[in-house]
């Protein structure tokens, strides 16, 4: 996962210096247009390529807890059901019911917005699954809502222009490219969770801190690389731990959601540190920035489990 990871942050290092650049040099138009068309340019590459997954037979395809526990019972049953055919260690009762699992389909079957509210309901109802979802919301906030107003916090503070801004992001680019394979690494050793309470803590400090320096232009950049290297550290172990929390039929739907609620904590933050940066200037969106990033390594660390660990039925480490 720190892999690739490394490759969502070099995004950072070429994408954005070269947006400044372009912006700069003709407009934002251009520099939307720009991506707009690589974007497209890797499309028919990623369709081609990447590994299509079929789904197993009876598998629910709303990939619910639900119907993961039948497709796995009805897989394992008629497993068994053959083998028993072979060395007759199982009843015919057996083999009748797990006929019956594989072959059976019904409504939860169907796709439908009810049926992927459920799904969706399922995971809600876990206290793992919450719980990262929650956190997931909490550093987009922070993180999207900092981002979002540091280039107009540079140009009023230190008369930056838009190309030193993107410079900017390429130094805390180059920290995150740096430190996300390390941080695979460290958290495959050490454990996930711990590696994304304690990287989302030093988030937390940086964000709130780095408003505060004035006049110090180079501390500033420092201050960047550091952000960007604890937010290499604190992304890949955590996603690493939201893939674990499901199996391969159900783990689209928990990554969608999750997606889904961080998109409305990036709308959230950056609308909470407009209103703080009019009203009080970068230093307020620093401190909020900080207050969210510290509370998303708290939920990390009181209600998710570490893949393996003891936690709730269903949760990684105890049988469903």
């Amino acid at each position: 996962m720190g892999l690739v990871m490394s490759g969502y942050f070099a995004a950072m290092i070429l994408g954005v210096p070269a947006g400044a650049f372009v912006a700069e040099a003709w407009s934002w138009r251009w520099a939307f247009g720009a991506f707009a068309g690589a974007g497209l340019l890797l499309w028919a590459p990623a369709l081609a390529i990447l590994p299509h997954r079929v789904a197993a037979a009876g598998t629910d395809s709303t990939g619910g807890a639900d119907g993961t526990c039948l497709a796995s019972g009805a897989a394992s049953s008629a497993g068994t059901v053959s083998s028993v055919d072979a060395a007759r260690t199982t009843s015919a009762e057996s083999a009748t019911d797990a006929a019956r699992a594989v072959t059976s389909g019904g409504p939860d079957s169907a796709v439908s917005i009810p049926n992927l509210a459920k799904s969706y309901g399922r995971f809600l109802a876990r206290t793992g699954p919450l719980a990262v979802i929650t956190a997931s919301f909490l550093v987009s906030a922070s993180t999207v809502g900092f981002i979002t107003y540091v280039g107009t916090w540079l140009r009023d503070a230190y008369g930056l222009s838009t190309d030193w801004i993107g410079m900017v992001f390429l130094f805390s680019g180059l920290g995150a490219l740096l430190g996300s394979p390390l941080a695979g690494y460290l958290s495959d050793r050490a454990g996930k969770r711990g590696v994304v309470v304690v990287s989302g803590l030093v988030m937390a400090g940086l964000l709130a801190a780095i408003p505060w320096i004035t006049g110090l232009l180079a501390v500033v950049f420092a201050g960047f690389i550091l952000t960007g290297i604890a937010g290499a550290f604190r992304h890949a172990p955590l996603q690493a731990l939201v893939t674990a929390m499901a199996s391969n039929e159900e783990r689209g739907t928990l990554i969608a959601l999750k997606n889904t609620v961080a998109e409305f904590g990036i709308a959230g933050g950056t609308a909470l540190c407009g209103v703080l940066y009019v009203a009080y200037g970068y230093p307020s969106v620093g401190a909020a920035c900080g207050v969210m990033a510290a509370a998303a390594s708290f939920v990390i660390l009181i209600w998710v489990r570490e893949p393996g660990e003891p936690g709730e039925p269903g949760e990684p480490g105890e049988p469903a």
